[in-house]
This record gives C-alpha cells, sequence and structure tokens, in this order.
C-alpha cells in the first residue's frame, strides 16, 4: 500500500512537470518508515443492491487471497457502524461498514493482483459496497 501511494504521488508529479514543459527532475522521494504496523481503514457504503452478507464474503475471500499468496500476518475484520441518536437506543447501521486491514502488507506490488481470485473478490466488492473513506494509520508497536 505504501508502495503504491508512495507511485502515485511521484507519477503525478511527474506528469504535472511535463504538462508544464518542465523537465521533472524531481528529487527522490524520502523512504518512509512505519515503526509499528500498518492499517488500512475503510469506511464503506452498501450499495442499492448489494448486502452486508456479500460484502462480508468479499472481505473473506480478500482473507484468502492473501493467504493463497503466503501473507499469513495480516488480518482485516469487518464491523458495522452503531448509529447514536439523541433520545433514541443506539442501534446498528444498515449501510454503513468499516473495515480494518491490521498489518497490510508493505509489499504489495510483489503480490499476483488480477489473477482470477483477486478479480472475483474485487467484483464482490463492487457488487456490494461503495469505499466512502480510506484512511492508512501507522500504529505504534504495542509496549
Amino acid at each position: 500500500m505504501r508502495h503504491v501511494l508512495m507511485a502515485t504521488v511521484l507519477l503525478t508529479s511527474a506528469v504535472t512537470a511535463q504538462a508544464a514543459d518542465q523537465k521533472p527532475a524531481q528529487p527522490a522521494a524520502p523512504e518512509f518508515k512505519c515503526d509499528g504496523e500498518i492499517w488500512v481503514i475503510r469506511k464503506s457504503e452498501i450499495i442499492p443492491g448489494g448486502t452486508l452478507d456479500g460484502f462480508k464474503k468479499a472481505v473473506a475471500d480478500h482473507n484468502a487471497w492473501y493467504r493463497k499468496n503466503a501473507v499469513t500476518g495480516n488480518a482485516q475484520r469487518v464491523g458495522r457502524v452503531i448509529v447514536m441518536a439523541k433520545d433514541q437506543p443506539p442501534k446498528l447501521a444498515d449501510t454503513i461498514v468499516v473495515t480494518v486491514h491490521v498489518n497490510a502488507p508493505h509489499d504489495e506490488d510483489k503480490l499476483p493482483r488480477n489473477d482470477a481470485a483477486w478479480k472475483t473478490f474485487v467484483a464482490e466488492y463492487r457488487a456490494n459496497s461503495k469505499i466512502i473513506e480510506e484512511t492508512p494509520v501507522c500504529m505504534d508497536p504495542a509496549k
């Protein structure tokens, strides 16, 4: 994930420089370092026609894809948002979910993206949800 973000920033900078007829002589980006774990927190909406069960299946298939590709130190969890309304008891949101990807791999660029299993879970996510917000986090190591 980190490499994807860094590559996107560098590519965007290079394209912008070329568009302005400048030579893209950009200094090398400093190496990013996280001394803890990388977590990716996503807030998603279940779309019309999608289901929570379909979304959960996408997450399970995504986790299975990692295991199939020998990535074992990560975990993805699904949580339903709790709606707190004044003068009403808390309830679970029907269409808003949060996933937490704990210890997201740093070298995703080395994994075989776009194989059949990858395409399956991506299609499941798209059929059931859309990402509202995504936040990568460097979590401090547990003490």
